[in-house]
Parts: C-alpha cells; sequence; structure tokens
C-alpha cells in the first residue's frame, strides 16, 4: 500500500478545517478562514518544491535514456 506524502496530508487537514469551518458562526468562521489562507501558503511552497524535484529528476531521466538512444 502507498503511503500519503506530506504535502496530501497537509491539504486533508486543511480540507477538514473547511469542512469545520462550514459548520461554524460569527467571530470563529473569520478566525478559522484567515487560518486557512495562511495555512495555504505553506502548502504552496512545498507542493512547488515538490514538482522542482520532480522536474529535476525527469530531466535526469530523458538525459540518461537520450545517452543510452545515442550509444
Amino acid at each position: 500500500m502507498k503511503r500519503i506524502n506530506t504535502t496530501t496530508r497537509y491539504l486533508l487537514l486543511i480540507l477538514a478545517a473547511a469542512i469545520l469551518n462550514r459548520l461554524t458562526d460569527g467571530t470563529m468562521n473569520l478566525i478559522i478562514t484567515t487560518c486557512l489562507c495562511l495555512a495555504l501558503i505553506p502548502a504552496a511552497i512545498r507542493m512547488d518544491k515538490e514538482d522542482k524535484e520532480y522536474q529535476e529528476w525527469m530531466d535526469e531521466e530523458i538525459k540518461k535514456r537520450e545517452a543510452q538512444k545515442k550509444e
């Protein structure tokens, strides 16, 4: 069974908070909404970092395959 990575867990927690926010009223709703907005910033940074790492890995794999074809 494949493990869920950290970013996915983090996004699922944000989703749970958003669902909880739907059930709240007044000032608590505003507080949770503010926390959700702030929590999305590190999530976006993590996703960007993972994408860069994946792109670098893919570039290396493409170079390896091109080198094998030339040989």
